[in-house]
This record gives C-alpha cells, structure tokens and sequence, in this order.
C-alpha cells in the first residue's frame, strides 16, 4: 500500500513539473518580440496608439517619428522600431515608418 502511494505521488509531482515547464515555454514565446526590433503594420489610432492588424495594440514610444505619427490618426502605416513592456501593454519605440497606400 505505501509504495502504491509512493508512485502515485512521484507521478503526480511528475505531471506538475512537466506541466510548469510547458506553461514556461509558452510564456516566454509570448514575450519573445519583446526588446527586439520589429515591423508592425497597423492603424494610427487616438491616445498615441498603433493598432495592428491582429488587434494588438501598442503605445507609440515617445520619439520625434511618434510625434510626426500622431497627426495621421486613421492612416494605414508601416512601423519599424522596438517593442518593450510598459505599464502592462506594449510601447514601440518608432525608429521609421511609412504611410502605405489602399
């Protein structure tokens, strides 16, 4: 009866182990574009915001390319830049973008 317990034990804390270094790996795929240069393709929205074109929003960082992006609300553009974790949401730092054209 105690070794019945024992293995049941050791399998349970297997799957335990298992299942947290799974949920591991899925948490930091997530977080990988996270302080790299990226492109995003997306819609200038109000608020100093980019919307792409999965529904992801980020706050555009505050740079003078940013600042020149806040009179295009409405416009389709193409953003390059660095995207980091701020205040629970996602901020790129624009470092270029292009309007694009329908």
């Amino acid at each position: 009866m105690k070794k019945d317990i024992m293995k049941v034990s050791l399998g349970i804390a297997v799957v335990m182990i298992l299942a947290l270094f799974l949920s591991g790996n899925a948490f930091s795929e997530e977080k990988s574009c996270l302080g790299e240069s990226m492109t995003i393709t997306g819609t200038i929205a109000a608020d100093s915001q980019i919307i792409d074109q999965d529904g992801q929003i980020y706050m555009l960082g505050e740079t003078d390319k940013a600042q020149a992006l806040s009179a295009l609300v409405g416009t389709k553009v193409e953003l390059k830049g660095t995207v980091l974790e701020k205040m629970g949401g996602k901020e790129i730092s624009v470092t270029d973008y292009k309007v694009l054209t329908e």
